[in-house]
C-alpha cells in the first residue's frame, strides 16, 4: 500500500505506456496514452482498514472486476465502471494492490489481476482481470502509479543526528493545487496541443485531511478535474530515491522514499536531493535494472512525467573515483547508449517527430520541412548536409545553448553512425524533409498486390496518360497496374522477397475492391459465389506498399504520400489507423492527406474497427474522407446438425465440405478451446467452447470442428477447421443436450450466402464517434459495406486468422472499415471522372450529400455511427449543390479550434501558414456537409450553423428547405429559398437550432434538405453530449 500512501487520486500506467481511462460512456474501461485527460484519474479510496481500496472514476463510478467473460478466445473477465450501489456485488469494487518493485499489482476478490492487454483489436486498448497462470509475462500485470493529489499531513522536524535519506515527504513535495468549488464539462476530446492540454484541479474537503484508512463521502473526496485554456502546469513526476553505501551499494530490501518533482532540470534536481539527503555533494544517477549498474544524469529528465527510480552517490564515498573513471572510459570508447537529446529547429525546419522501425536499437526521427518550394528544390544531398551537421560527422553534438530555437525535447538512444547510414528517406518531390534512423515498436497490418489476379488483367487498357509519372519497383507492371512502390529499411530482415507484392492478402482485397476488373463465377470455395468486379472497374491502380509483417513504419507512411502526390494519382486510398485519435500535426495520416488535398487529390481512409464504443473513431482529419462498415444484404451463415436432429444456424465462414457424419460432441476446457495443447481427450470430437475459440487448440488436440459460443459479433469470420459462431442461448440450448443426452453428436456444415433483409446496418466493430480532436465535425463522414466483402486474395495469404491454414485461395471474405474505404474511393474516383475540376471537398460533399439516411433507431450513436449515411453511387455524381473548402478553410478551422500558428505549420508545412488577427467564426461554421455541435448534459442549447453551397446543378435554378425535425429541436433556415442564375454561383444560409436539455451520451439529431425538384441535398444535423 505504500505506494499509494497518502493518495487521494492517481494515474495508473501500464506496459504499453498508456494509462487506465475511464470511457465516457461510463462503462467501458480503456487505456489512452491521453494521461492529462480527465478520465485518466482515478480517486482512491481505501477500504478494509488501508490494506485494499476503490478507485473512482471522473464519472463517480467505480472500477469493478465483473464475471463476465471479455471477448471471442479471452479467458479474462471484463472490467468496467460501475456504481457502488449497483447490481455487482461491492466486492467487485474493491482491489487489493500487491507491491513488486516500484509497481503494483491489482488483485480483484476473484483472486486475479488487473491486466493492459495489447496486439491486434478487440485485444488493444482492452483492460480484464486475468488469473495470475494466464499471464505471459509478468509486465502484463504491472503498472506504475502516479500520484495526482495527496492527502497532507504536517511536516515533521528532522532530526540534527539524521543521515542520509528520509522516509517522510517533504512538503515541497505536494504539488500546490489550488481550491475549486465547481467544475465545468469538457468536450469529449482528448488533450491536443500542449498549449491547450487540460490540466487537473482539484474540489477541496472542508476538512484539512482525511485518514488513508478512511472512507469519504464523494463529496468530501471527489476529485474534480476541470478544463480550461491556460492552467498550472501537470503536477510532474514521482521520484523513488536512495543513497548507495560507501562502496556503490544499494540496500532493496528498505523502502525508498518518494517525492514530486516538476520540471526536467538535472541541476534543479540535484540540488532538491541534496537538501533532503543533506549531503554536501552528490551525483544522482539512474540504475540498469538488469545488472544494476549506475548511470549519472547530467543533461535532462525525459520529459515524460514518467515515475524515475534513482539512486543517489555521495561525492564523498570511497567508490566514486572508481566510478568516474568508468563513466570516462564509458564516454570515451563506448557509443552513448542513453541520453536525453535537446533536437532543435534548424533553418526551416517546422516539425521533427519521432517515430519506429524495425531497429532494436535505434528509432527514426522524421524531420518534416513542409511544402517542397516551386523555385527552389531540395536534394537528398542536401539532406545529408543537414544531418551531417546535426550529427558532426558521426560524431555526438548536443547543441545546449541555442534554447529559443528548441522545438521539442524527446528522449532518445543514439548509437554512432555516419549522415549516410543513418539516412532512411529523403522526401524531395512533394514536400521536404528526411528520416533518418537513430527504436522500435511494431504494429499490424500488411498490404501489396498481387499483380496475377484476373482482378488486375489490363486486357483492353491502352498506355497510361502522359501525366503519370509513377515506377514499378521489383515488380512487372502492365497497363492496369501502372505504378507499384514498396517502403522499407534496407537492412530489414523479412521473411517475404522485397517487393510490392502482396503476401497477406489485406492489399489484393482493397485494391480489387477499388478497382479490380470484372471477374465471372468469383466465390470462396463456392460461397458467395457471382460476378466479382471493383467499385471503378475503368480506373487504373498504383500500390504503394507501406506494411510488412512487422508492421506499417510511420515515416514510410509519409514518403509513400511525397510519391502518390508526385505520381500524379487522383484519389488516395488508405485502409489503415491508429488505435486512436491524435491531434492532426502528430498525425501522419492527416499531415500527408493535408498536402494530397493541397494539390487537389481526396484522401479516402477508414474509421477503425474499435466499435461499438463512441468516441473510437481513429481518422478524423476534417479534409479527409472517413469511412464506416455497414451490413450488406447478404449474410453468410453455417448450420450444426444435432444428433436429435435439431439444426442450429451460427454464423461463420467455413469452406470446409459439409460433413457426412456424426461426430461425438462434447464440451470444450481452456487446453481444447484456447490454447495449443498435446491433449488428445477431444480428438475426432466436435468441441463446444463457451468462452469463445482460438483455433489452435482445437486444431492441435485432433478436433473435428468446433462451436465457439461468441458474443457481440455480427459478421462472420473464418477459421482453421470446421467451426460454428454461435449466440449465447444457442449454447446454452446445445449444452442442455450435450448434459442429458446418453450419446451427444453433431456435425457441421459448409457456409452458405443468405439473403439479408435488414441491411444496411453499421456494423458492430466499426468505430463510432464523437470526433475526439474537433467535437464539432462529425466523423466517421459516411457509411459502405464493410462486412462479409468477397474480394481477390493473395495465394500466399492466410484464409483464417490460423498461423498453420495451408489452405491458398484466390478469393476471400473478410470484413473491417478496411474493406469499407475502397467502396467510397471507388465512388469518389467515378465523380472525379466525370467532373475532374471538382475540389476534393466537392467530391466528398457529392458522396455525403446524396448518402441514403439510416435509421437512428436501429443505431443508438445515431449519426455518429454512420456519419451522412449509407454510400450511394448512383446519386453522387449529380449532387445538384456542393459544400466546397479550400485549405485556406481548413487552415481557419484550426484556428478557431485554438492551433497555434507553429502548430499550424506542422500540419500544412507552409512556413506562410498563419492565423488571421480576427478570426470571427468557429469550428461549426466550416463550411461542413454535415452540421454537428456538442452540448453540455443537462442544459437547453442554441446553436447556429453557416453555410455556403455552390450550385453544380441545372443554372436558373431554385432550391426550397425541408426540415426533417428529430424530437426536442426547433430549427429555423434563413433564408428558405436559394436562388442560382448560373452554374457554379454561390448562396449562403443560416441554420438556428434550439433545444430542451439531453441527458449523458444522448443524441438528437435532424436534417437539412435543399431540394429543386431534381436534386435532394441533404446535410445531417446532429446535437450530441
Amino acid at each position: 500500500m505504500e505506494l499509494f500512501d497518502r493518495a487521494k487520486a492517481v494515474r495508473l500506467r501500464g506496459r504499453h505506456g498508456k494509462y487506465l481511462m475511464a470511457g465516457e460512456d461510463e462503462e467501458r474501461v480503456i487505456q489512452s496514452r491521453h494521461g492529462s485527460h480527465r478520465a485518466a484519474c482515478w480517486d482512491v479510496e481505501f477500504v478494509d482498514g488501508g490494506r485494499a481500496l476503490r478507485l473512482r472514476s471522473c464519472y463517480g463510478r467505480f472500477l469493478a472486476a465483473t464475471s463476465e467473460h471479455f471477448l471471442l478466445g479471452a479467458t479474462g473477465k471484463k472490467v468496467i465502471q460501475a456504481p457502488a450501489a449497483g447490481s455487482l456485488d461491492d466486492s467487485s469494487l474493491v482491489w487489493e494492490p500487491v507491491r513488486d518493485g516500484f509497481q503494483v499489482k491489482l488483485k480483484s476478490y476473484s483472486g486475479h489481476f488487473l491486466r493492459a492487454n495489447g496486439g491486434v483489436p478487440p485485444w488493444r486498448n482492452s483492460v480484464t482481470h486475468d488469473v495470475p497462470h494466464r499471464t505471459a509475462t509478468q509486465d502484463w500485470v504491472l503498472w506504475d502509479v502516479d500520484i495526482v493529489q495527496i492527502h497532507p499531513i504536517p511536516a515533521k522536524p528532522r532530526s540534527a543526528a539524521a543521515k542520509g535519506p528520509s522516509a517522510m515527504l517533504p512538503p515541497s513535495a505536494a504539488p500546490a493545487v489550488p481550491p475549486s468549488s465547481t467544475s465545468r464539462a469538457s468536450p469529449p476530446s482528448g488533450p491536443s496541443d500542449p498549449d491547450k492540454s487540460p490540466d487537473f484541479s482539484s474540489s477541496r474537503s472542508t476538512s484539512s485531511s482525511s485518514s488513508p484508512g478512511s472512507d469519504s463521502s464523494p463529496h468530501k473526496s471527489t476529485f474534480s478535474p476541470t478544463l480550461s485554456n491556460r492552467q498550472a502546469p501537470a503536477p510532474g513526476r514521482t521520484i523513488h530515491y536512495t543513497v548507495a553505501d560507501d562502496n556503490g551499494n544499494v540496500d532493496d530490501s528498505m523502502e525508498w522514499p518518494s517525492f514530486t518533482f516538476i520540471g526536467t532540470s538535472v541541476r534543479e534536481l540535484t540540488g532538491k536531493l541534496k537538501k533532503m539527503t543533506r549531503l554536501d555533494d552528490i551525483i544522482v544517477c539512474t540504475r540498469n535494472p538488469l545488472n544494476h549498474r549506475l548511470s549519472p544524469l547530467y543533461l535532462q529528465l525525459p520529459p515524460n512525467n514518467r515515475t524515475m527510480q534513482l539512486v543517489v552517490v555521495d561525492a564523498e564515498s570511497s567508490s566514486i573515483a572508481s566510478f568516474r573513471r568508468s563513466e570516462r572510459e564509458t564516454m570515451a570508447m563506448a557509443p552513448i547508449k542513453y541520453l536525453t537529446c535537446l533536437l532543435v529547429a534548424i533553418a526551416f525546419l517546422s516539425l521533427l517527430a519521432s517515430f519506429t522501425d524495425a531497429h532494436e536499437d535505434r528509432q527514426v526521427y522524421i524531420a518534416y520541412m513542409g511544402n517542397q518550394p516551386s523555385s527552389q528544390y531540395y536534394s537528398t544531398d542536401s539532406h545529408l548536409t543537414l544531418l551531417d551537421r546535426v550529427l558532426d560527422g558521426g560524431r555526438y553534438t548536443l547543441v545546449l545553448e541555442i534554447l529559443k530555437t528548441i522545438l521539442k525535447l524527446i528522449e532518445c538512444r543514439i548509437l554512432r553512425s555516419s549522415a549516410k547510414e543513418r539516412l532512411v528517406y529523403s522526401y524531395t518531390r512533394s514536400f521536404n524533409g528526411l528520416a533518418a534512423r537513430l527504436t522500435r515498436e511494431e504494429k499490424e497490418k500488411l498490404g501489396g498486390i498481387w499483380p496475377e489476379a484476373e482482378a488486375f488483367s489490363d486486357e483492353g487498357f491502352g498506355p497510361p496518360p502522359s501525366k503519370w509519372k509513377g515506377v514499378c519497383q521489383n515488380f512487372t507492371c502492365n497497363n492496369k497496374i501502372v505504378g507499384a512502390r514498396f517502403y522499407i529499411a534496407p537492412d530489414a530482415s523479412i521473411p517475404v522477397e522485397r517487393s510490392p507484392r502482396d503476401f497477406n492478402g489485406h492489399g489484393s482485397h482493397t485494391a480489387s475492391t477499388v478497382a479490380g476488373g470484372e471477374v465471372k463465377k468469383a466465390s470462396l470455395s463456392g460461397i458467395a459465389k457471382g460476378t466479382a468486379r471493383g467499385g471503378a472497374p475503368t480506373a487504373r491502380i498504383a500500390i504503394y506498399k507501406i506494411c510488412w509483417s512487422d508492421g506499417c513504419d510511420s515515416h514510410y507512411i509519409l514518403a509513400a504520400f511525397d510519391d502518390a502526390i508526385a505520381d500524379g494519382v487522383d484519389i488516395i486510398s488508405i485502409s489503415l489507423g491508429g488505435s486512436f485519435a491524435v491531434d492532426y500535426f502528430e498525425d501522419e495520416l492527416a499531415i500527408g492527406s493535408f498536402h494530397a488535398v493541397a494539390k487537389g487529390i481526396l484522401t479516402s481512409a477508414s474509421a477503425g474497427n474499435y466499435g461499438p464504443y463512441r468516441g473510437t473513431v481513429t481518422n478524423v482529419a476534417p479534409w479527409m474522407l472517413v469511412v464506416a462498415a455497414s451490413s450488406i444484404d447478404r449474410r453468410i451463415v453455417d448450420k450444426v446438425v444435432l444428433g436429435n436432429n435439431k439444426t442450429i444456424t451460427g454464423i461463420s465462414i467455413n469452406s470446409f465440405p459439409s460433413q457426412k457424419k456424426f461426430y461425438p460432441l462434447v464440451i470444450g476446457d481452456e487446453s481444447m478451446c484456447v490454447e495449443e495443447t498435446t491433449n488428445t481427450t477431444s480428438e475426432g470430437k466436435i468441441i463446444l467452447c463457451c468462452d469463445g475459440l482460438y483455433e489452435a487448440g482445437a486444431v492441435s488436440s485432433g478436433a473435428k470442428g468446433a462451436l465457439a459460443v461468441i458474443s457481440g459479433v455480427d459478421s462472420a469470420r473464418s477459421y482453421g477447421l470446421p467451426a460454428v459462431g454461435i449466440s449465447e442461448r444457442q449454447g446454452k440450448i446445445i449444452r442442455n443436450y450435450i448434459e442429458r443426452a446418453r450419446r451427444p453428436l453433431s456435425r457441421i456444415k459448409k457456409s452458405r450466402a443468405v439473403f439479408n433483409p435488414g441491411a444496411p446496418v453499421v456494423a458492430l466493430f466499426s468505430s463510432r464517434g464523437p470526433n475526439p480532436i474537433t467535437p464539432n465535425i462529425l466523423k466517421p463522414d459516411i457509411s459502405a459495406p464493410g462486412t462479409d466483402i468477397l474480394a481477390t486474395w493473395s495465394p500466399k495469404g492466410l484464409v483464417s486468422s490460423y498461423v498453420s491454414d495451408r489452405r491458398s485461395v484466390k478469393y476471400n471474405i473478410i470484413s473491417g472499415t478496411s474493406m469499407a474505404c475502397p467502396h467510397a474511393t471507388a465512388v469518389a474516383a467515378h465523380v472525379k471522372s466525370f467532373h475532374p475540376k471538382w475540389s476534393p471537398a466537392a467530391i466528398k460533399s457529392a458522396l455525403m450529400t446524396t448518402a441514403t439516411p439510416m435509421s437512428p433507431s436501429r443505431h443508438p450513436a445515431a449519426e455518429l455511427a454512420y456519419g451522412a449515411g449509407q454510400l450511394n453511387p448512383k446519386k453522387a455524381r449529380s449532387p445538384g449543390l456542393v459544400y466546397d473548402a479550400t485549405a485556406r478553410d481548413y487552415v481557419n478551422m484550426l484556428c478557431v479550434q485554438g492551433y497555434s500558428t507553429r502548430l499550424i505549420r506542422l500540419v500544412t508545412g507552409d512556413n506562410s501558414s498563419s492565423c488571421p488577427r480576427n478570426v470571427n467564426v468557429t469550428t461549426v461554421d466550416m463550411n461542413y456537409p454535415t452540421m454537428t455541435r456538442y452540448v453540455a448534459r443537462g442544459q437547453e442549447y442554441q446553436a447556429e450553423f453557416s453555410r455556403t453551397v455552390t450550385n453544380v446543378g441545372d443554372p436558373n435554378s431554385t432550391y426550397g428547405a425541408k426540415v426533417a425535425s428529430g424530437s426536442g429541436l426547433d430549427i429555423v433556415v434563413i433564408p428558405r429559398k436559394l436562388h442560382f442564375g448560373e452554374l457554379n454561383e454561390q448562396q449562403s444560409f443560416v441554420v438556428r437550432v434550439a433545444g430542451k436539455p439531453l441527458s449523458l451520451n444522448s443524441v438528437a439529431s435532424a436534417s437539412i434538405v435543399w431540394s429543386d425538384g431534381k436534386h435532394e441535398v441533404r446535410s445531417p444535423l446532429v446535437i450530441y453530449t
